[in-house]
This record gives C-alpha cells, sequence and structure tokens, in this order.
C-alpha cells in the first residue's frame, strides 16, 4: 500500500487540525473503493452504467475505466433531465430550440433583443435553422423582428411581451424540472 502525504502537515500540539496521510491502495480503482465505502452504508446499488462499465472490464481490462464510467453517467444524467425539460416544455407548446431562443433572449435584458447572428452562435445553430425557428415564433406572435436603424442589412428579434412572459414561464418550468 502506497502512502501519499501532503506537503504541509500540521502536527504541533497546539493545532486543533492533525492532517493524516490520505492512503491509496492502487489494488482497487477509485469505482471499487467507492462502491465498497457506499456500499457498507447502504447508498449503491447497480445501475445501467455499472453494468456497461463491468462488462468493458471484462471484456478489456484497463481500457475502460473512470473516464467511460464518468461519460457515460454524465450522459446518462444529461439524458434524465432533457426528458424532464422537454415534458415541460411540450406542456407548453415550445420546442427545445423554440424555447433556448425565447430563453436568451429573455437573458439579454431589456429591450430583449439581439440580432439573429448573435442568436444562431449562442445557439450554435445555423443561419438556416436560426430563421427557421424566428418565423414559428414571430407567427406565434413570441418574438417580433425590427429593421437596424443603423444598418439597412440588418435585423433585430425582439420579445414581444407575449413573448416575455412565455419566455419566463418557460425558464421557471425548466429549471423547476
Amino acid at each position: 500500500m502506497a502512502v501519499m502525504t501532503p506537503r504541509s502537515t500540521r502536527t504541533s500540539a497546539t493545532s486543533p487540525l492533525i492532517r493524516r496521510p490520505f492512503r491509496i491502495n492502487k489494488a482497487h480503482s477509485f469505482r471499487e473503493s467507492f462502491t465498497k465505502r457506499y456500499t457498507r452504508i447502504g447508498r449503491v446499488s447497480k445501475d445501467v452504467v455499472d453494468l456497461i462499465a463491468d462488462a468493458w472490464a471484462r471484456e478489456l481490462p484497463g481500457v475502460a475505466g473512470l473516464e467511460l464510467e464518468l461519460s457515460k453517467r454524465a450522459a446518462r444524467l444529461s439524458g434524465l433531465f432533457t426528458a424532464r425539460v422537454d415534458a415541460e416544455l411540450d406542456r407548453l407548446g415550445l420546442t427545445k430550440a423554440e424555447y433556448e431562443v425565447l430563453a436568451v433572449l429573455r437573458s439579454a435584458g431589456e429591450p430583449y433583443r439581439l440580432r439573429p447572428s448573435d442568436l444562431a452562435q449562442r445557439l450554435l445553430l445555423s443561419s438556416g435553422g436560426t430563421s427557421n425557428v424566428l418565423r414559428r415564433l414571430e407567427a406565434a406572435g413570441l418574438i417580433a423582428r425590427e429593421a437596424d436603424a443603423s444598418d439597412a442589412r440588418s435585423t433585430w428579434v425582439r420579445l414581444s411581451a407575449k413573448g416575455i412572459t412565455v419566455a419566463e414561464e418557460a425558464v421557471r418550468a425548466a429549471v423547476k424540472a
């Protein structure tokens, strides 16, 4: 068993803190140590990610480690969050892209407007995809497009009063979900 000690260890009799060395057992992975520790207190049970990690550990030992497990858990967690948020957005009659446009415009602060190119850049959407979303939101009365007085080639996208209300309701619903 290897023992790692911190660089500065307080051992003074007057010090209320006495640091113990952190022990690493090289025979066990972090995952095994974590699982053993929390299984004893009844907090960990096997899930789908454990089954995937166990299968790879059996098939290609040493290839798939903590990185695989963490990325699978992050993806699974993201999927679970997304499903709940999507259900709330569906209830409000919004797609994820429409919600994101409304949320970005609302977070821009008064007067709740941005250029379409800024929206596309912030949302990682193509200009065509952004145009389609803006067309749907405009038809629903949630945004308005305004000419840019300083540049005849450019327009602004602004939340309407109804759009502000829907954006705030959608953001609250998504956070609650």
